[in-house]
This record gives C-alpha cells, structure tokens and sequence, in this order.
C-alpha cells in the first residue's frame, strides 16, 4: 500500500511539473503574457511596432503587465510612437502618401490664355495640358471678353469648354452682339465652367466657337483654368454648372 501511494504521488508532481510552466509560458515576445491575458493582442502590437521594448533590460523577455507606468517611461512610450509614425499600424505608415502619390501631387493646376478671331463656325483650339496622376475628375473655368467688329443682323455665339477634343457643356456660355440695333462693333462677355471625369494621363484643355446664328464675327481674349481631384470614397461626380457672368453693349 505504501509502495502504490508513493508512485501516485510521484505522478502527480511530474504532472504538476510538466504542465505548470506550460500554463506560465507565453506564444509570443514576453513570458509574463500568455494566450490568455486579456490583452495580449495589445501588448503584442505594442511590442511589433516598437512602442514597447520590455520591462527587463538587456533581456527584455518580461512585460511586467500589472506594475506601474512612471512618467519617464511614459515619455519613451510616446517618443516611439511619434517616431515610428504608428498611428495605425495597418493604414498609417506613411501619412503624406496616398495611393502611392505625396499627397501634394493628388491636386494639380493649369491654365492658359489667348486669342479667337474667327468669322468662321466651328472654330476649336486646344489652350494646354494637365496631367491627372490617378483617376479623378477635372473642374475646368472658361472666360471670355469678345467683341464682334463686323456684321449686319444680330449674332449669336456659343463658346464650350472642351477636354480631349470633346464638347463638355451642354449650355456653355452664349455671346449676344445685337448689330442690328447698334452701328459698329459690339462686345459682350461670359464665363462657363465644367466639371469631366477622367482618367490618369494627359489631358488636352480648349475651347470650341459656334455660330448659333447671324452673320457677326468673334474678336475675343480667353483665360481658362483646370484643377484636378481625385475622386472621393463613393465615386461620385459633381455634375456641371454654366454660369453667365455679364451682358453685352456697345464698345466705347
């Protein structure tokens, strides 16, 4: 009887011995954290993205959850969090970078100015280039200042914006010059403006002239803008807006 009680209780203790530092032993940096700390994936974070270093210099094997934060280490903690730039281990890395642009390059302008003198309808000429980095959308701005020296009955001009070539407003900015109430030439001015989706790459800016009717000619100085954005999170586009800016008279 005694023999048995002895081999029971030598069992038991290899069992204790065996298994209680099973229990004590964490899968990951620091033995005082196991698997079933409440907050071992934090700690874990913590200790992969550098915030944390370990509680038992040089060997640092131990968190030591339940002490204390002096403020010096406090201050380690955060130094390292601002160095490191962790705000967000997955997504923040690099906050300056979006899609792989600086977020500078994701907003680009361009402009231009010249000159239309036509008699002759259609009349369409590119003004410049802009260059959209990824897909987004172009907000384009067209003014005009026009005067028509010649003509006998009373014209109207039509003047759009365009992107690679293409018409994008549909109302654009109509010119009246009323020749046959007025001797002599007569001016009026406008400003339309258009917002186009587009993809990454070159595009063309311009503008093109229709005589919607009358036989005046076109004398005008044009300025144009475009700005790039990229699209927002839910892909929409802001639809277009034409707006006209003043009317026309007599030129003194």
């Amino acid at each position: 009887m005694r023999s048995r009680s002895i081999k029971l209780l030598l069992v038991l203790s290899l069992a204790v011995v065996v298994l209680v530092p099973v229990a004590a032993v964490a899968s990951h940096q620091f033995t005082d954290v196991p698997n079933s700390n409440t907050f071992h994936a934090d700690i874990a974070w913590l200790a992969d993205n550098g915030v944390t270093k370990g509680c038992n210099p040089p060997a640092n094997t131990m968190y030591c959850p339940e002490a204390n934060v002096t403020r010096q280490q406090m201050a380690a903690f955060m130094h390292r969090l601002a160095v490191n730039k962790v705000v967000d281990a997955k997504t923040a890395v690099n906050a300056d970078a979006v899609d792989g642009f600086h977020a500078g390059d994701l907003a680009r302008g361009a402009g231009g100015a010249g000159t239309l003198n036509t008699s002759t309808s259609p009349t369409q000429s590119g003004m410049f280039t802009i260059t959209a980095p990824v897909d987004g959308g172009i907000v384009t701005t067209l003014s005009f200042n026009c005067t028509s020296f010649t003509g006998t009955t009373n014209t109207v001009w039509d003047v759009d914006i365009t992107v690679d070539g293409t018409i994008e407003t549909g109302l654009g900015g109509l010119l009246n010059f009323n020749h046959a109430g007025i001797a002599g030439s007569v001016w009026d001015s406008a400003s339309t403006s258009s917002f186009s989706a587009v993809t990454a790459g070159a595009h063309s800016i311009g503008y093109k002239a229709v005589k919607r009717s009358g036989n005046g000619s076109l004398d005008c100085d044009l300025t144009e803008t475009a700005v790039f954005v990229p699209f927002g999170a839910d892909g929409l586009t802001p639809t277009a807006s034409v707006s006209k800016l003043a009317t026309g008279g007599s030129e003194r």
